[in-house]
C-alpha cells in the first residue's frame, strides 16, 4: 500500500460568542490562527459570523497523521473539566487533511493516539483529498 503524499491536521473551535484570548488562557496554549465575531475578513465575507480558534500542526511529508495527532494531544489539555469549563457551546473538530497522487494509499492511528483523542471530546473530521499536477 503506498504511503499517504502529506498530511495536515488542525484542531478547531467555533462559537458566536467565542472569546479567542480566554480559550487561550484556558487551554494554556497559543492558537495559530484566531478571529472573534465581526472582526474583518480578508476575502469575500466581510465580516467572520462566529469566533473561532485554531491550533495548526505542521504539515508532514510523507503523511504521518499519527504523530500529527499524537502531536496535538500533547500540546493540548487532556483532564475532562478544562473541557467542560470550554462551555457546550463551543463546536470543536480535529480536521485532518489526507493529501495523495496515488490511489490506495493508507496510514494507520496507534490505540494510544485514539485515547488521547477521545479525551478532547472532538470528532475527527478526515478529508480525502486526491492531488494533481498544480496541488502542492
Amino acid at each position: 500500500m503506498a504511503e499517504v503524499d502529506y498530511t495536515r491536521v488542525s484542531f478547531r473551535l467555533f462559537a458566536e460568542d467565542l472569546d479567542p484570548e480566554a480559550v487561550s488562557e484556558l487551554l494554556g496554549v497559543e492558537p495559530t490562527r484566531s478571529w472573534r465575531r465581526g472582526e474583518r475578513r480578508k476575502v469575500l465575507v466581510p465580516t467572520y459570523k462566529s469566533g473561532a480558534w485554531f491550533l495548526d500542526i505542521e504539515r508532514r511529508e510523507p503523511g504521518d497523521l499519527d504523530a500529527q495527532l499524537s502531536e496535538l494531544c500533547r500540546r493540548l489539555p487532556s483532564d475532562l473539566e478544562t473541557w467542560n469549563r470550554l462551555g457546550a457551546e463551543v463546536d470543536r473538530s480535529i480536521f485532518c487533511g489526507l493529501f495523495m497522487e496515488e490511489t490506495n494509499c493508507g496510514l494507520s492511528i496507534r490505540p494510544s493516539t485514539l485515547q488521547g483523542i477521545a479525551r478532547l471530546g472532538a470528532p475527527l473530521e478526515l478529508d480525502v483529498y486526491a492531488l494533481t499536477e498544480d496541488d502542492d
